[in-house]
């Protein structure tokens, strides 16, 4: 876990897909699961060195081949 890059993400959307994609993720960051409101105060007090904000309906959108963002 040393060395690993630090993420919070905020998982808006709170599917089975944002999930897998969390879990993904876990392989390769140190990952932080926080509040859409706690991500600014976490990355100036740098407890994160990046931060994803995943919208609800990503899946939805994606799914429906929409050009979607984290």
């Amino acid at each position: 876990d040393r060395g690993l890059v630090r993420v919070g993400i905020a998982d808006n959307d709170k599917t089975q897909y944002t999930k897998i994609l969390i879990d993904n993720l876990k392989d390769k960051c140190r990952i932080l699961e926080l509040e859409e409101s706690e991500i600014q105060g976490q990355l100036i007090n740098a407890k994160i060195d990046y931060a994803i904000s995943i919208d609800k309906d990503f899946t939805k959108e994606l799914l429906a081949m929409k050009d979607v963002q984290v």
